[in-house]
This record gives structure tokens, C-alpha cells and sequence, in this order.
């Protein structure tokens, strides 16, 4: 999925394996995350810049939920619309949604709009079922490799 020229990342996780350089730089976060035991298999600091949106979109996966931690955003101008819920981001608080319904942004301030993005197993998930799905990113993940050299 396209989200945009303004739509920025800065991964920190990518399928449960952290992303060595860029948690030796966001150490404290990482950290913290790791202290508390965060199910996380994807973490990523996403920017959106002023007068922005991403397109409605689905996922098509439903065995992930997804977290945004609002670190700095335009109060009450920069909102996702989760199915028929829209909510507006503020500074320090969290969403927690699933992305197998279409959802879709937009940031309507003059700031950009940044959050820390933590994408967890469903918590309906059996530890097999979690086994069988960290096995298939593997497997993807060395396919990937293969086919890149």
C-alpha cells in the first residue's frame, strides 16, 4: 500500500525483529518497550505532513491490531476514521484499532503529525497460531533475500 509522498517511517520493528541501528538511536524507546513486555511485532515512528491524508484502505489481515501512541500532533485538526469512528489524536494518548476495516487520515493542521506506530498479535491469537504466522514471515523475510541479490 501507497500512503503518499507525505507519509514518512522510521522502523524500529519489522516483523518482530528489531532493526538494530535505529533502536541504537531510540534506545529509551525501545527499552521501555521491551521493560513492559509490548507484544509488538512491528514498531515505527510514522510522520504526516500538514494538509495530508492517506486513502480509505484495508489491511485484509485481521490477526494483527494496531496502537498509535500520539507523540505530537495538531490538536483536534488531524483525526483517522476507523470504519464509521472518527477520533481525533492527542498529544500522549493512544489508539488501538484494527486495520482489517477501512480506515483512512487526515491532518488538517499546519504541523506534521507524529505518532509511534505498535502493531500486536490479535489477543485472540493462540501461541500456535502466533508460532505459525512468525514462521511465515520467516520464510517470506529469506525469500525477500534471495530474490534482492
Amino acid at each position: 500500500m501507497a500512503y503518499g509522498p507525505d507519509w514518512r517511517t522510521l522502523v524500529l520493528q519489522d516483523r518482530g525483529v528489531w532493526e538494530p541501528k535505529n533502536s541504537k538511536i531510540f534506545k529509551n524507546t525501545v527499552k521501555i518497550l521491551k521493560k513492559h513486555k509490548v507484544p509488538s511485532s512491528e514498531v515505527f515512528f510514522a510522520r504526516q505532513s500538514p494538509k495530508t491524508g492517506i486513502k480509505p484502505h484495508t489491511d485484509n489481515t485481521n490477526f494483527t491490531l494496531t496502537a498509535h501512541l500520539s507523540l505530537r500532533v495538531p490538536k483536534d485538526k488531524s483525526w483517522i476514521k476507523v470504519g464509521n469512528q472518527q477520533r481525533f489524536w492527542e498529544d500522549g494518548k493512544m489508539l488501538i484499532f484494527d486495520t482489517s476495516f477501512m480506515h483512512e487520515t487526515w491532518n488538517d493542521g499546519d504541523t506534521d503529525r507524529h505518532v509511534l506506530l505498535i502493531r500486536f498479535w490479535h489477543p485472540e491469537l493462540s501461541r500456535k497460531e502466533i508460532k505459525a504466522l512468525e514462521t511465515i514471515f520467516r520464510a517470506i523475510e529469506e525469500y525477500e533475500m534471495k530474490v534482492a541479490y
